[in-house]
């Protein structure tokens, strides 16, 4: 049996190949979104702490913004 994909490889570049009606669009799209996302991991030189610090900044400025609907 047949793989229902093939991968290619040289220095530059991987390529993923299969038919287009195994996979659906959406799911593709979040695949290839952990791709860079990992791919910006690697590359970052920021540390866990500060992604921690990070994203609790984040929480609580969006909770400011939509508190008021969720607050009597």
């Amino acid at each position: 049996m047949s793989k229902p994909f093939r991968i290619e490889h040289d220095k530059e570049e991987i390529v993923v190949r299969f038919d287009r009606k195994l996979v659906d669009p959406s799911v593709l799209s979040r695949l290839l979104d952990y791709v860079e996302l990992n791919a910006l991991q690697t590359k970052s030189e920021i540390t866990p702490e500060e992604i921690r610090v990070l994203a609790d900044d984040v929480d609580a400025a969006v909770w400011n913004q939509v508190k008021e609907k969720y607050i009597d």
